[in-house]
């Protein structure tokens, strides 16, 4: 719940700081174009910079792996890669998660799975995944 409400608070102030910008530029004859195209470069490039922190701390504390297990620069540019979508969309999950989850029947299962997520995170992060499981039955 935390995380959502972070979020809101995040996203309600970014949005004000942006207009109090937006707007007067507006009247100062910025295009309209210009100040959406703004407002999306501010919030893909705010979500690769906290990206790229996560990815630096990460890579500062990491555990050695012996050759083998390394997965190379391909590999370490597609994970890059696949992260930032994941992050891109995230925001909005995290935010609406109660209307985007319901609660799972409880089913009798010989090998039950748990998901957990991360930490500053919520059960939105499993909307995908969970429409994708309930697809696959």
């Amino acid at each position: 719940m935390w995380t959502a409400v972070v979020l809101w608070a995040m996203s309600i102030g970014g949005v004000a700081l942006y207009a109090m910008w937006a707007v007067p530029a507006l009247t100062r004859g910025v295009s309209p174009l210009a100040v959406v195209l703004g407002a999306l470069a501010i919030y893909f490039a705010l979500i690769a910079a906290f990206m790229s922190i996560y990815f630096a701390v990460a890579w500062i504390w990491r555990s050695p792996r012996p050759p083998p297990m390394r997965i190379g620069v391909r590999r370490t540019l597609r994970l890059v890669w696949r992260e930032y979508r994941a992050l891109t969309g995230a925001a909005k999950r995290m935010m609406f998660y109660r209307l985007l989850l319901k609660e799972p029947k409880a089913a009798p299962s010989p090998l039950p799975v748990l998901l957990v997520h991360g930490v500053l995170c919520n059960a939105g992060v499993w909307e995908r995944f969970a429409r994708y499981l309930a697809k696959a039955g």
